[in-house]
């Protein structure tokens, strides 16, 4: 796509009246995971029932700075991830969601491979992308004073669409950009409102995918190509 041609959709939606962060924070401690396997394997899920299969294609990132070599330094060391998950709707959600893990910290260990080398020998793309942000741009403490982050609008999307999740005071907040020639709103609306009943499903209970009731209308399915 030319980004410049494409104008984007940005939709900000919190957990509010959906779930608490500490009810997130409580789920992964006792299951071992990281707050990003979880919002990670949930987006997995998701998308990948929105569109009525049983896989999903998709990217992320991570800061690059697992290597302890890089402490202190100075650098933008961020790396794209093309991701794929398998769906097996008899795993139980602890299960997925450490298999989501490991499968992360895989393509982790391997990231001294440039994205671009793969999307030329592979064909994989960015036009889906899931950003897990935590408390990042939540501000930082400078002296004896506080300093806010601000996030400048471009009008334009990096990806067909993209999801990040910033945590806030007791919740989370839904950072969500889409080019507007590929998807419509509601249909951006509609996918994240699935997410985000997917993620408090996964929070209720340990139990077996194709029992939990995830908020997935016959309407959502086959609808949001993955793209790649």
């Amino acid at each position: 796509h030319d980004s410049g041609l494409c104008g984007a959709d940005t939709m900000s939606v919190t957990t509010d009246g959906k779930f608490l962060s500490r009810e997130a924070e409580s789920f992964v401690r006792n299951n071992h995971i990281t707050e990003n396997s979880l919002f990670l394997g949930a987006f997995a899920y998701a998308l990948a029932k929105f569109n009525g299969m049983t896989e999903s294609c998709f990217c992320t990132v991570n800061s690059g700075r697992h290597d302890p070599r890089l402490s202190g330094s100075v650098g933008m060391f961020v790396k794209t991830l093309p991701l794929y998950f398998g769906i097996d709707d008899n795993m139980k959600t602890a299960e997925f969601l450490k298999l989501v893990q490991s499968e992360l910290y895989g393509a982790m260990k391997h990231d001294c491979i440039s994205f671009g080398e793969l999307a030329a020998k592979y064909g994989v793309s960015t036009d889906i992308a899931f950003i897990y942000q935590g408390e990042m741009f939540d501000g930082a403490e400078l002296g004896d004073g506080r300093i806010e982050v601000k996030m400048l609008e471009t009008g334009d999307a990096q990806s067909d669409l993209d999801v990040m999740v910033l945590k806030t005071d007791g919740g989370y907040r839904l950072l969500v950009h889409s080019r507007r020639a590929v998807y419509s709103k509601a249909l951006v609306e509609s996918f994240v409102n699935m997410y985000l009943n997917v993620v408090g499903e996964m929070l209720k209970a340990d139990r077996d995918f194709a029992r939990a009731e995830m908020g997935i209308r016959d309407d959502e399915k086959l609808v949001l190509s993955m793209g790649g």
